[in-house]
């Protein structure tokens, strides 16, 4: 988290993040890691690695939050293989609007399905009419593995650009929203889209209540 704040980059090596401990109410934060306006996640590729751990206690989970203004996430990898009692709300990624100037690229995004229970996305956006998320570059990812969704938009996004990017093995889609409206200026790029041994559905791509976007060049 210090890292984080200051803007500095993590070497190659394992990072583990345990889970944040119970309060007196039986909750806990939902959030392992939170980049704020002007921050920045980064590493030195894919030897750098953010391992998360611990009991999720069927509680909504997040391995990093997004909150605020031109921020970045790139080179390193995240990793949610040791968690347990995971629910749906499990994103590795989520961003919560308002959000202005995200960029995330060169990530890879390992996020499976643990028997027994649900999982959630690789990248979770939620933004509103009155907090959209603005100005997103998500670029050259590898998305290894998803439990749910590699990317999720939920709501209240405009001006997006989804390039360059490999799916390898999402269980339900690659890329979808979830139509509550507020979606438009899609672009979906140059990326590649496999059928990996988890997928349970037959659709890569699938949007809803999206206007002005394009989807062109993918394989």
């Amino acid at each position: 988290q210090n890292s984080i704040n200051s803007k500095c980059c993590l070497g190659p090596g394992i990072f583990d993040v345990g889970m944040t401990p119970l309060g007196k109410n039986g909750r806990r934060s939902p959030n392992m890691l939170t980049i704020r306006t002007g921050g920045e996640l980064c590493g030195s590729g894919e030897s750098t690695i953010i391992k998360f751990h611990g009991d999720a206690t069927l509680m909504d989970w997040r391995g990093v939050e997004v909150i605020g203004n031109n921020i970045a996430v790139h080179d390193l990898t995240l990793n949610t293989e040791d968690l347990s009692n995971t629910i749906e709300q499990t994103h590795e990624l989520h961003v919560t609007g308002p959000v202005d100037g995200l960029y995330v690229h060169d990530v890879w995004f390992k996020h499976p399905l643990h028997p027994g229970f649900k999982g959630g996305d690789d990248i979770d956006f939620v933004g509103y009419a009155e907090s959209m998320i603005t100005n997103t570059r998500i670029d050259h990812n590898h998305f290894i593995s998803s439990s749910r969704i590699g990317i999720q938009i939920h709501s209240g996004v405009h001006d997006m650009m989804i390039t360059n990017n490999e799916f390898l093995d999402a269980r339900v889609l690659d890329i979808g929203t979830e139509g509550t409206g507020v979606i438009s200026n899609l672009t979906i790029a140059h990326n590649t889209h496999l059928v990996g041994p988890s997928q349970t559905g037959g659709t890569a791509i699938a949007l809803n209540i999206v206007t002005d976007s394009t989807i062109v060049d993918n394989v």
